[in-house]
């Protein structure tokens, strides 16, 4: 809303209302750059992955909130994380606020977004650790299912063979 350019209480409520659009679409922006993390995060499968996902998503946070003339952020901002780390969160906010020249973030955007953003790695991390557990039991399952000696068969209820070792197959 264009504001007039009285200090009257209506000018002043017109400068608030635009302060408010201001915020609500800032947070918005965020919420969207973590919406679409969550769905990429979720589409990973290794480690590597993640971490190129997570520079991604952080480097456009630190993007959104410079300069549209400043280009260079790509380019300055480099990092490691460590995904595994419990204080993630901090790690976060540090490389954030390290190269948030031009901060129309306030410190607790970046802490919220970075908290967030901490949790979904977390979540992240831990399915992708479970899905190795679990290849790393199918491998095992399958290796012994093959080596032992004594016939062994799977079937439906109905008698439909599902699996069956080199044993029972000899058989």
């Amino acid at each position: 809303i264009t504001p007039p350019r009285s200090n009257d209480q209506l000018g002043l409520l017109t400068r608030q209302v635009n302060s408010m659009i201001v915020t609500v679409e800032k947070k918005n922006k965020d919420l969207v750059l973590l919406y679409q993390a969550g769905v990429l995060l979720g589409l990973t499968n290794t480690e590597e992955e993640v971490d190129g996902i997570v520079k991604e998503i952080v480097l456009e946070f630190i993007s959104s909130s410079k300069n549209i003339d400043d280009i260079s952020v790509r380019q300055d901002a480099q990092f490691e994380l460590d995904l595994a780390a419990p204080d993630l969160s901090e790690r976060i906010i540090t490389v954030v606020a390290h190269n948030n020249t031009v901060n129309s973030n306030s410190g607790q955007d970046i802490e919220m977004f970075s908290q967030a953003l901490a949790e979904l790695i977390d979540s992240v991390m831990e399915r992708i650790k479970g899905l190795e557990k679990e290849k790393q039991a199918n491998e095992k399952y399958s290796s012994l299912f093959a080596s032992v000696v004594e016939g062994i068969i799977r079937t439906t209820p109905e008698g439909k063979v599902l699996d069956a070792n080199p044993a029972m197959a000899k058989i």
